[in-house]
């Protein structure tokens, strides 16, 4: 059976994917291992019978102001969490978030990432804070098709200019 040639521009939340995914051409796609035997994940696969994942990456975060952030993709940061959310499309289990920033904050000041959940603190935060550059969030939040996620992003001090990586493993779950 030959798969579907689909040709055009992927942007955030318009691809799903069941069986093979042939590209021509440049593209990137991120996936993370499954481990069976993860008892907060056991169970809640999407329908390719794997976890799938966000991955973003943001250039340039303040070094002054509250930020919002969106799920996916490379982008800037925005003054107004509404031009950034995503919707979730079906529902949803986050269970990992990893944080990864190109320079550590510095002595004395901290950046603080929450996902929102329809505009409202989900209690999902990582805090980097000092010399240190790396953040992790382990546990299990779910989200409803329709629901409206984005990352606000908080300051404490004036922090280092810095460039922020972010990973998040999901599950489609019934």
């Amino acid at each position: 059976m030959m798969p579907e040639v689909w040709e055009g521009n992927i942007g955030q939340g318009d691809l799903y994917l069941k069986g093979e995914l042939r590209v021509k051409g440049k593209a990137t796609l991120e996936t993370a291992p499954v481990d069976p035997t993860d008892a907060a994940t056991k169970g809640y696969v999407d329908s390719c019978g794997s976890p799938f994942q966000w991955a973003l990456r943001v250039s340039a975060l303040s070094t002054t102001a509250t930020e919002y952030l969106g799920l996916s993709g490379t982008h800037m940061p925005a003054a107004a969490e509404s031009t950034v959310q995503h919707v979730m499309d079906w529902p949803t289990r986050l269970t990992q978030w990893r944080i990864r920033l190109a320079t550590a904050p510095g002595a004395g000041t901290s950046r603080t990432f929450k996902i929102l959940k329809n505009s409202v603190d989900s209690g999902v935060s990582i805090t980097i804070s000092g010399a240190d550059t790396t953040g992790t969030w382990t546990g299990a939040l779910d989200f409803a098709a329709n629901d409206m996620v984005a990352i606000e992003c908080t300051l404490s001090g004036v922090p280092a200019a810095t460039v922020l990586s972010s990973n998040a493993r999901l599950r489609e779950i019934a």
